[in-house]
């Protein structure tokens, strides 16, 4: 059972996504280091924001996929996993919709992770809170998928690498991304939606917001 590690670019574009478009149900796509990962530990460094207008499995999202796949591939990366956040801030778990999406990452990538954004947690009074509720397939059940827990630091244990659980790059990651929120950072992302409404939207590698991630 692997440990996930998220890297800041993924978990603080994923949120920023979140964030902009906090009125709607958006999704994204996780990238993941073949290099620096394993049987035992893969490591997400990255997040492609897809949509917010629309919340069902469609034609677009498979346009965005495909595109996504060749940016990956030239990068030498793969499809790592989904994110998901929910218009209604109540709703933390995979709804129905949420399932599918997550079940056609999985067919690209057995090990494939799903992240829902908890939009409670994106308050000032919660930035210092990881707000992400992972979930990983039921090995043993078709299309079910289950919650594991976000370790900090802090919790962690010496043996905690015999069990799966999803783990921050470093507890920065929260720092940066609550500097990005706190300076409107969220409204310079652009995602697949962005892009059908303006060709020239740097939707793939939102190469501005990685930029200021690194500096933040």
């Amino acid at each position: 059972m692997p440990v996930y590690t998220i890297s800041t670019q993924a978990y603080a574009k994923a949120v920023l996504h979140s964030a902009k478009y906090h009125d709607s149900t958006v999704h994204g796509i996780l990238l993941s280091d073949p290099a620096s990962s394993s049987a035992t530990a893969i490591r997400v460094i990255d997040a492609v924001p897809v949509a917010h207008l629309w919340t069902d499995l469609s034609p677009m999202f498979e346009v965005a996929l495909q595109q996504i796949q060749l940016y990956a591939k030239e990068r030498k990366l793969q499809i790592g996993g989904y994110y998901v956040a929910y218009e209604s801030i109540n709703e933390k778990s995979l709804s129905p919709s949420g399932q599918v999406f997550a079940n056609t990452i999985l067919k690209l990538n057995p090990a494939a992770i799903a992240l829902v954004i908890d939009g409670s947690r994106l308050s000032p009074g919660h930035l210092s809170t990881p707000a992400i509720i992972p979930f990983v397939a039921k090995p043993k059940e078709a299309n079910s998928w289950a919650a594991i827990p976000v370790n900090t630091e802090q919790q962690r244990q010496q043996d905690a690498d015999s069990n799966q659980y999803v783990q921050l790059e470093n507890m920065d990651v929260l720092t940066k991304t609550s500097n990005l929120l706190r300076i409107h950072d969220q409204l310079l992302l652009d995602d697949f939606d962005s892009h059908l409404e303006s060709p020239t939207a740097d939707w793939l590698q939102n190469l501005v917001i990685s930029e200021r991630i690194n500096v933040a």
